[in-house]
């Protein structure tokens, strides 16, 4: 893939993650303002669980999947349909498990409340494991546009049921039936788009067979990996369990990813990593994939992460209402943390087939992370375990470097693009904290300071691209030349 195709995707795919945002800025902004404190903790609760069944429900199995997918693309069908079976497997393991147990899990919550809408949840969950691969396995396929298009109507559709149900319904169970439905539609959908092709397969039930267990062996490390990972995450159970309700609220509300920051930069790992396993043999290649790939994600997360650190109480009262105020300086801590995972090697351990190698890093990390992260809320409160956790994310990222580094063949000096790196985060910081300085002594509401102070620093940005060297010359001219085209399409007054 030539460095004008690599970021013509980037630019696309960007662009369609924005619709996606929007979508799912939606629901917060709605529900945090609808639904009373408690109730509204119950709902993160459940989406917390949502998440780490996500991780647990495919075992590595979706990771894997542009491995196989590259090196066999005439079998892609069997390989998705492989990762749903798999999928639907563990699915109904965990399904059943909250349909079974749902007063264990409040108890473990330290919720009551939250045992009634699981069985509803359940049937969510059930459909949404297999399905998550979708958008990843339409990308891997090179069906960009298609990619896109799935994302933002599944998002937007399931932004007007958990909207449209809690504002006409106001029921919790009736809005996780809803979305089970629309879930489930999206499964057929991607079970259909793979039977069209596995019907026409020969001697696909015998293929099948053999590639499950090639998909399992290869997947299940990367899948214990995903969960001890996801160990690395677990401060809103510590929090959910040793906290009330509110508390837990507050701090999850402080915990706010913004969907855009983790797709964009997963995306651009994604393009990396295919081009990476076709290069394995190129240390030099291999070195100029990496350092180019660091320096966009760098390009777009660290603008977005300085305007969100100065800008984070704005931010936090304009997306969940006043009553969340005291959210702010956890969203800042938060997004430093977000800051830091994308530039995360871990893609780098799967290209080179060392997923063994990931897991025991992961461990060592995990019992660190778990250990001062419950010692800290313990001792200090929400507040300072999240502070610890940055700590010790800064700690395991240093880690993950140095490990992939020798993967790379290269010094530890040569491994990260210092100079560009620094350079985009001296101009971001000092613009966002300019802007900030520039509407502080007025006094605005949210929606007007993050407006001018937001419009400030773009435009601080803008000017400042290009002599500073944050944008190169052929981006330059991609981005210009589609302007033109755009502009060619606006008629003349």
């Amino acid at each position: 893939m030539s460095d004008k195709t690599h970021f013509e995707k980037t630019v696309l795919l960007s662009l369609g993650h924005l619709g996606v945002v929007v979508a799912s800025f939606l629901i917060p902004i709605f529900l945090s303002r609808w639904l009373a404190v408690e109730l509204y903790g119950t709902y993160k609760q459940l989406m917390l669980i949502y998440l780490l069944a996500m991780v647990i429900g495919h075992m590595g199995m979706d990771n894997a999947l542009f491995y196989f997918v590259k090196n066999k693309p005439e079998h892609r069908s069997l390989f998705s349909l492989n990762v749903m079976f798999f999928d639907s497997l563990v699915a109904g393991a965990l399904c059943a498990g909250l349909c079974f147990f749902p007063d264990v899990f409040g108890q473990l919550f330290n919720n009551p409340d939250l045992a009634k809408p699981l069985p509803y949840f359940a049937l969510f969950l059930f459909f949404s494991i297999p399905t998550q691969h979708f958008e990843h396995y339409l990308t891997v396929l090179d069906h960009i546009k298609a990619a896109i298009a799935v994302s933002f109507i599944y998002e937007s559709l399931k932004a007007a049921v958990l909207i449209g149900g809690f504002y006409f319904f106001n029921s919790m169970e009736g809005v996780f039936l809803a979305l089970a439905i629309l879930t489930g539609i999206k499964f057929v959908t991607l079970a259909g788009f793979n039977l069209r092709e596995w019907w026409r397969t020969p001697n696909r039930a015998q293929l099948s067979t053999q590639y499950f267990r090639e998909q399992v062996r290869f997947s299940l490390p990367q899948g214990l990996t995903n969960l001890i990972a996801f160990c690395l995450k677990l401060d809103k159970f510590v929090i959910s369990a040793l906290f009330s309700v509110r508390q837990f609220t507050i701090y999850a509300v402080g915990c706010f990813e913004i969907p855009l920051i983790g797709s964009v930069s997963n995306t651009m790992t994604d393009l990396m990593s295919f081009d990476m396993v076709e290069s394995r043999s190129n240390p030099e290649r291999l070195k100029y994939l990496w350092h180019t790939t660091l320096r966009k994600v760098a390009l777009f997360q660290v603008p977005v992460a300085a305007f969100l650190v100065f800008f984070s109480e704005p931010v936090i009262r304009f997306v969940f209402s006043d009553t969340y105020a005291e959210s702010a300086p956890y969203f800042r801590i938060f997004t430093l943390i977000l800051l830091l995972s994308g530039f995360s090697p871990e893609i780098l351990f799967r290209v080179f087939a060392r997923t063994g190698h990931l897991l025991r890093l992961q461990s060592v990390a995990a019992l660190y992370t778990v250990a001062a992260v419950v010692a800290s809320a313990y001792f200090f409160g929400p507040l300072g375990a999240l502070f610890t956790k940055l700590v010790c994310d800064l700690c395991t990222q240093v880690l993950y470097s140095r490990a992939a580094s020798r993967l790379l063949q290269l010094k530890a000096s040569e491994y990260f693009p210092w100079a560009q790196v620094n350079r985009i985060v001296l101009v971001s910081a000092l613009g966002a904290a300019m802007s900030w300085l520039c509407i502080a002594p007025f006094q605005l509401n949210v929606f007007w300071q993050l407006t001018m102070g937001g419009s400030v620093y773009a435009a601080l940005l803008a000017a400042s691209a290009i002599p500073t060297g944050l944008v190169m010359a052929d981006e330059v001219d991609y981005l210009k030349e589609k302007v033109n085209r755009l502009l060619r399409f606006v008629p003349a007054s």
